[in-house]
């Protein structure tokens, strides 16, 4: 349980501390025990960035910081069939986030379920 809560604790600074700053492309959150981890922020424009390369077993954490809710989800719309598992299976409302680790190697395809228009690529590299 103290394990649990020590995770929850420092995602919940990591969120704060990422409302405060844009990260550019190459630029990770940072590395807990071991896992490589990294932001995208979705806005009424789209997400930022919209294109980025990580290792495999990076973690990705989409922040939204629009005020509608937004929906992460894999290529194609509007079934997100490419990587099933990627999909939170429901919005992410203003001001949260939702995190997935990307375990398969490859070019993934993403967009906005709620507004497809917009959208990008996750690659993902050994």
């Amino acid at each position: 349980m103290r394990i649990k809560t020590f995770f929850l604790i420092l995602s919940l600074l990591f969120v704060g501390a990422a409302c405060n700053q844009k990260i550019s492309q190459t630029e990770s959150v940072g590395e807990v025990s071991g896992i490589e981890t990294t932001q995208i922020v979705m806005t009424a424009s789209g997400f930022e960035p919209s294109d980025i390369t990580i290792k495999k077993g990076t973690t990705v954490t989409f922040l939204n910081q629009d005020i509608k809710p937004r929906w992460p989800a894999s290529a194609s719309h509007p079934t997100h069939t490419d990587y099933p598992e990627f999909d939170p299976k429901q919005p992410v409302v203003a001001g949260a986030s939702w995190s997935f680790t990307f375990d398969r190697v490859g070019k993934w395809k993403f967009h906005d379920h709620l507004n497809p228009a917009r959208g990008g690529t996750i690659t993902v590299v050994e």
